[in-house]
């Protein structure tokens, strides 16, 4: 049985060399030889450093978690980036937005405020996403991503216009 094994495993071996060594040839022809030259000693102007400007998070709660508070800021101090953008300010999981049992809304700003103090501690700016939309607030439940992000309008323009003045 373990030589029957093998010579499966050698024959697959072969017919897959023999077939990369065929395709590598017929590539070889089609694509046009490219060279890239490099001189470290040459400076051909200088480096920018926009890319240092804004670093993407994920959701905005994670922002809230001590490990990934202590992560952020050495990657600020080693990197320098000035502004964060992160998903879901308005989800559910920053607990933004409630209502009580006559229907009335109730605003909650504490996680956002954490976040933002703690940004602002270690000498970031948020780069602001208006975005998800709270369930209570949204006219049905389509979401994305695993942690459904709720992508529909508002089920009343009022309120909706409301829980982003209310600050």
């Amino acid at each position: 049985m373990n030589r029957k094994l093998s010579l499966m495993v050698m024959t697959l071996v072969m017919a897959t060399n023999s077939l990369l060594a065929q395709n590598h040839g017929k590539r070889a022809a089609t694509q046009p030889e490219r060279i890239v030259d490099v001189n470290y000693n040459a400076v051909a102007g200088p480096l920018t450093t926009m890319l240092n400007e804004c670093v993407g998070a994920g959701r905005a709660a994670e922002g809230l978690r001590a490990d990934w508070q202590q992560q952020l800021a050495y990657v600020r101090k080693e990197c320098g980036f000035r502004y964060i953008r992160m998903h879901g300010l308005l989800g559910d999981e920053m607990a933004i937005y409630t209502e009580d049992e006559k229907g009335n809304p109730q605003y909650n700003f504490m996680y956002v405020d954490a976040l933002f103090d703690f940004l602002h501690s270690i000498g970031m700016k948020p780069f602001v996403e208006l975005g998800f939309m709270p369930s209570r607030l949204a006219s049905g439940n389509k979401t994305i991503f695993w942690w459904r992000g709720n992508v529909t309008p508002p089920n009343s323009v009022n309120r909706e216009r409301c829980s982003t003045k209310t600050r």
